[in-house]
């Protein structure tokens, strides 16, 4: 239910520009695909450097997006994520 809430104050939420929505839409399911695949990674047995640089992206892009949304700078984060 919380999951089904949040994606309503995502895509609903008509205080936020269609911009902010999407890059926060586009950018979340980006993060749950990097999260999915370091666990898939653990247990696929995959190389250290390999299981260590998605970790660092996830941390990394993470932290660019929160910080873009809280300081109300979409169009830099999005720049930023997709030029990485």
């Amino acid at each position: 239910m919380k999951l089904k809430k949040f994606f309503q104050n995502l895509l609903g939420n008509y205080s936020y520009s269609l911009q902010e929505r999407l890059f926060r839409l586009i950018t979340i399911v980006g993060l749950v695909g990097l999260g999915l695949g370091l666990v898939v990674g653990i247990f696929s047995g995959e190389s250290p450097e390999n299981l260590v640089f998605i970790g660092l992206s996830l941390v990394i892009l993470t932290l660019i997006v929160v910080i873009s949304i809280k300081k109300r700078h979409i169009q830099a984060g999005a720049i930023i994520v997709s030029a990485i």
